[in-house]
């Protein structure tokens, strides 16, 4: 049974999108993280993770995107169900 989430969805996607309006802007950018887990009572670490798979979903870093990652994950299912049963 997977652990209950600490922080509602609401919570997190408000967090994540605050963080990434504040870090288009230059000169708010350094400290925004810190500064807006503070407010809303976030784990920095926690909001940053949010915010680097937000920036890299959005395109505006590298990375693989969560749609991408999904897809990746089930080809990689099918092989390992394909290499169980023994199907070419």
């Amino acid at each position: 049974m997977a652990a209950p989430k600490k922080y509602s969805d609401e919570l997190r996607e408000r967090a994540t999108r605050m963080a990434v309006e504040a870090r288009k802007d230059p000169a708010g950018r350094t400290g925004a993280i810190r500064r807006i887990a503070e407010q809303l009572d976030v784990h920095p670490e926690a909001l940053r993770t949010w915010v680097k798979r937000a920036e890299t979903d959005e395109g505006l870093r590298e990375g693989t995107t969560s749609g991408n990652r999904a897809v990746l994950s089930f080809a990689l299912y099918d092989r390992h169900v394909q290499f169980l049963v023994g199907a070419p």
